[in-house]
């Protein structure tokens, strides 16, 4: 059999041969080619009292009495929202707007310590477990240039979030994701799926710079795959609760109330009985819990 054609075009390698190098350590001279700068973006996520969250006047929509100082907030006593971590940008492009914390990859650094940099540096938090979400690589998407950003997904508990909201930071907000909406129906009757609302940014803005609402939308639709599968596959409950306190955190992250007994069939396998109750502090003492490991 004859050897099939090389196509490449002229001056181009071979699909083979890759770039032509005259390092006498045999590396290849990349320089010859045009990269992008790399980037990461993170959605930080939380479930946290909605009086920490903001809302359009720029303040949170609460005082903050309605969540303990720890950062707990016990089934009952406060309105639970999912929040994602914003940053107020300090520099060009969109200088004051509101955005996903974010940085460029540093020579030789990986992701997910990028991530973790940024997550330290930008917001004072540390040691947790981002998750890849998707690479962004429309080569429009920054004007400042050709830049690749691969998104990620990182989860905090309340309690950690809870010094930045009492630190009153106006660079710093947890802006509340909102719940889905009811699917549209159009004239002759069909459903054309759920619409989603922006998010609740605080002030006249209504979306995020660059792709960071797509980044939004997926970090959602990951952590709501999640607790499908999962009593609590992130570690946002304590290690003893009861199934309202469990299902109250459900149904922030989901954006809809859910049935009871429904919900204690779906958990109640992965879960352990702690043989316990609660102090009774709110409603009636209820059996407690914790999460078998999954």
């Amino acid at each position: 059999m004859a050897p099939s054609a090389d196509t490449s075009p002229p001056g181009d390698p071979g699909p083979s041969e890759g770039p032509k190098s005259t390092d006498p350590a045999g590396r290849s001279d990349l320089d010859a080619y045009p990269r992008p700068s790399l980037a990461v973006d993170v959605a930080v996520m939380s479930v946290v009292p909605a009086a920490w969250t903001t809302g359009p006047d720029g303040g949170r929509s609460g005082s903050g009495g309605d969540g303990a100082a720890d950062g707990r907030s016990e089934a009952g006593s406060a309105a639970l929202k999912l929040a994602v971590v914003l940053l107020r940008r300090d520099g060009a492009p969109h200088a004051g707007q509101w955005s996903l914390p974010g940085s460029f990859v540093h020579e030789h650094e990986r992701l997910a310590d990028t991530v973790r940099r940024t997550l330290l540096d930008k917001c004072g938090i540390t040691d947790l477990s981002p998750t890849q979400l998707q690479v962004f690589d429309d080569p429009k998407r920054d004007s400042r240039g050709w830049v690749v950003s691969v998104a990620h997904l990182a989860v905090v508990t309340s309690q950690r979030l809870a010094p930045l909201v009492k630190s009153g930071a106006d660079h710093l907000c947890l802006a509340a994701v909102p719940d889905p909406a009811p699917p549209a129906v159009t004239d002759a009757g069909r459903d054309v799926g759920p619409r989603t609302a922006p998010l609740a940014i605080p002030g006249r803005q209504r979306r995020l710079p660059f792709d960071h609402d797509e980044i939004v939308t997926l970090a959602v639709a990951e952590l709501r795959r999640r607790y499908d599968e999962h009593p609590d596959p992130d570690g946002l409950m304590t290690d003893r609760f009861t199934l309202l306190e469990l299902r109250r955190l459900h149904e922030a992250i989901h954006g809809r109330e859910l049935q009871k007994d429904t919900f204690r069939r779906q958990v109640i396998d992965q879960l352990e009985d702690l043989h316990e109750t609660s102090d009774g502090t709110v409603g009636r003492p209820a059996a407690l819990f914790t999460v078998l490991n999954p």
